[in-house]
C-alpha cells in the first residue's frame, strides 16, 4: 500500500476548528478503527469500480499501525463520531475521506482550508482520474490539474491525475503564471470592449455573435455598459503580466439553481499560459456563491480546445443542442455539478 514519508508527529492539537457540533483535531491511537471505517466507506462509494489493492483488513492494520501513529493525521468530528479524515506529509495531502452521509456540508472545505493554513506555501495531491467529485472539489478550492498518468505507478493501476495549489490560486492573486484575474464593473466598459471585440474578429467560429453586430451603430458605450449591467452577472477579465489577455461572463440560468459561463475568450498569447484555467474557475466561484448547482456552457463541436478546457475543469458534454445549422458546426451543452464535497 502507498503510504507518505513518514514525518515527525507534530504538538496533538492545533487550535481547534470549531463550527456548530464539529470539531476538526489531530488523530490519537484510538481513533484508529473509526479513522479506517471512514476510509474503507468512503472509498467504496466514491470508486465502487477501481480495483482494491489491499483487503479491509490490511487497511486497517495499516491506518492503526503506520498511519495515526506515524503521520499527521487528522479526524472532524461531530459530537463522538469521526465523519472525515485527512493525512498531510509536509506540502502533500495524502489522504482526504468524508463518511458519505457527511458529504456536501462543508467538511471537505473546512479540512482544505485546515492544510492550506499547514501548509501555506502550496499543496500538492493525488487523485483517480475517474473520481469526478474528488476533482470537482479540488479544482473548487484552486488546485490546478498538472499531471496525468496512466495509473502503472499506483497500486490500483488505476490513471490518475496530481493537482497543486500554490498561493493566489484565488481571484484577484497572482498564480505561478503570473495571471491575474479580476471582475468588471459597467465603468470598465472600454476593456470589455476592446477584448470582445478582438475575440469576435480572432476566432468567429467560437461564438454565436457576429462582429459586425458589435461594429458600426451597434458600438455604442450605452449598449457596452447595458452588457456589463445584465442583473445578478459577473464579468471577469485575466491579465497576464498587467497586459489583458481573456475575458469570460457568468450569467444567471434559465432555471432555478442553474448558471452559465459565456463569452469565454484567450487572446493567442496567453494561450497555453493557464488563463483558461483561471477564467472557468473565476466563473464557477462566482456560481457557487450564488448558490447554483449547476453550471452550463455551449461550445461548438470541432472546437476541441475549448471542449478539453472545460473536460479538463469536470464538465460533461451534454449532447447537441438545437436544429444542426447547414454549413456550420452544432453547438453543444456542458455541465458541471457544483455540489459535491
Amino acid at each position: 500500500m502507498e503510504t507518505a514519508a513518514q514525518t515527525a508527529v507534530q504538538p496533538a492539537v492545533e487550535a481547534a476548528v470549531q463550527h456548530d457540533d464539529l470539531v476538526v483535531r489531530r488523530a490519537g491511537d484510538r481513533d484508529a478503527p473509526a479513522v479506517a471505517e471512514v476510509w474503507l466507506r468512503s472509498h467504496a462509494a466514491a470508486l465502487p469500480g477501481v480495483r482494491r489493492a489491499h483487503t479491509d483488513r490490511q487497511v486497517r492494520e495499516w491506518i492503526r499501525d503506520v498511519v495515526v501513529p506515524a503521520h499527521e493525521t487528522w479526524v472532524a468530528t461531530v459530537g463522538d463520531t469521526i465523519v472525515g479524515m485527512m493525512v498531510l506529509d509536509g506540502r502533500e495531502v495524502e489522504q482526504l475521506h468524508l463518511a458519505p452521509s457527511w458529504r456536501g456540508r462543508g467538511i471537505g472545505d473546512r479540512l482544505v482550508a485546515l492544510a492550506k493554513r499547514r501548509s501555506p506555501d502550496g499543496l500538492g495531491l493525488w487523485t483517480f482520474q475517474v473520481n469526478g467529485p474528488a476533482r470537482r472539489f479540488y479544482e473548487r478550492h484552486g488546485f490546478r490539474a498538472v499531471e496525468y498518468t496512466d495509473g502503472s505507478r499506483n497500486e490500483e493501476r488505476e490513471p490518475d491525475v496530481r493537482y497543486v495549489w500554490t498561493p493566489g490560486d484565488e481571484d484577484g492573486e497572482t498564480d505561478v503564471a503570473e495571471v491575474r484575474t479580476r471582475t468588471l464593473t459597467a465603468d470598465d466598459w472600454r476593456l470589455w470592449r476592446r477584448l470582445r471585440l478582438a475575440a469576435l474578429s480572432e476566432a468567429p467560429h467560437a461564438f454565436g455573435s457576429r462582429l459586425a453586430d458589435w461594429q458600426g451603430p451597434g458600438d455604442q458605450e450605452e449598449r457596452w455598459r447595458t452588457r456589463l449591467s445584465i442583473p445578478g452577472a459577473c464579468h471577469v477579465v485575466a491579465e497576464l503580466d498587467g497586459e489583458p489577455v481573456g475575458m469570460a461572463a457568468g450569467v444567471p440560468g434559465q432555471g432555478d439553481g442553474e448558471a452559465e459561463l459565456i463569452s469565454l475568450w484567450v487572446a493567442p498569447g496567453g494561450r497555453g499560459r493557464g488563463v483558461g484555467d483561471r477564467l472557468v474557475r473565476a466563473v464557477e466561484r462566482w456560481a457557487a456563491r450564488t448558490g447554483a448547482e449547476v453550471l452550463r456552457l455551449t461550445v461548438f463541436s470541432g472546437n476541441e480546445h475549448a471542449m478539453g478546457l472545460y473536460r479538463r475543469h469536470g464538465f460533461v458534454d451534454e449532447g447537441p443542442v438545437g436544429d444542426a445549422a447547414p454549413d456550420g458546426p452544432r453547438e453543444h451543452v456542458m455541465a458541471k455539478a457544483l455540489t459535491d464535497g
